[in-house]
């Protein structure tokens, strides 16, 4: 597969992760994915590519669609001509970049609806247009920089994210941010839904799950005990719990998948139910 990643140095690096673009004469692969801490924003410039999830499915286009932090499995399923490309943005990205607020990316929403068809219609083109994958992922760049407004999101949100991805995660966490902050917790809950899509606390848990994801990835033989006990699980039945909750299948299942090759370190999130995984990489 040919694959290619630009992560900006400009005005989106703090909106945007890495811009990317995949191609592949010939993919048949169905995969199920933990859900990401981060939106996407998808183009599918080949044949089929539908996503699944909480018991509805969407099928990507050349129009392209903008989905939030999904809080369910979701099951991806290519087949035939791939060529795809997409954005991959911070948690508040949507919001920090274009003041959209992240609760209504439930599921994927397509383009048009978002933009106007007119100037969804306009990138297709150049998008479909036979040049190369540094020049796609170039005019997807521009496009970006043209609908950016730059609004300006609570602090109080951006030094929570930042707390929570580097401190250690522990009870209480919540509670003792939102009042040193002098904020009420309901005023904190909205501006954190409103920037991210969800309540704190239903994110902090899915940072848990994938902080712990990561773990069992890297070092397949460590105890389940000690990883939920290192990602502030209160016990063993409390991390099996919140771990089905977002992936539908348990920690012990999980590490199976990776042992069997269903899952790459490199992309832990997936399972691969069809398909090699070690070709995405």
């Amino acid at each position: 597969m040919s694959a290619h990643i630009y992560i900006p140095e400009n005005e989106l690096r703090d909106s945007v992760d890495y811009i990317w673009y995949h191609a592949e004469d010939e993919l048949s692969c169905r995969c199920m994915s933990i859900p990401f801490l981060h939106p996407e924003m998808l183009f599918n410039l080949g044949d089929g590519f539908r996503v699944e999830t909480g018991g509805r499915s969407f099928d990507y286009t050349t129009a392209g669609a903008l989905s939030g932090i999904y809080m369910t499995p979701v099951t991806t399923s290519v087949r035939g001509r791939h060529h795809a490309m997409g954005v991959i943005f911070k948690p508040e990205g949507l919001c920090r970049l274009f003041g959209l607020p992240a609760w209504r990316f439930g599921m994927p929403v397509g383009m048009p609806e978002i933009i106007g068809v007119d100037t969804m219609r306009c990138l297709e083109e150049e998008l479909l247009e036979d040049t190369a994958p540094a020049e796609k992922i170039r005019r997807l760049e521009k496009f970006l920089l043209r609908l950016a407004q730059f609004p300006r999101m609570p602090s109080v949100v951006g030094d929570f994210l930042e707390a929570v991805h580097t401190e250690p995660l522990r009870k209480g966490r919540i509670k003792a941010y939102v009042r040193d902050t002098g904020r009420t917790p309901k005023q904190f809950i909205q501006a954190f839904k409103n920037a991210v899509g969800h309540t704190p606390q239903t994110y902090l848990q899915l940072v848990q799950v994938n902080k712990s994801v990561v773990m069992i990835a890297n070092c397949p033989g460590l105890s389940l005990t000690e990883v939920a006990y290192e990602q502030g699980f209160y016990d063993q039945a409390h991390f099996i719990r919140v771990f089905r909750k977002f992936s539908g299948i348990t920690p012990l299942q999980y590490r199976r998948s990776l042992l069997s090759g269903q899952a790459h370190t490199a992309f832990p999130n997936t399972i691969f139910y069809e398909g090699n995984p070690v070709q995405f990489y």
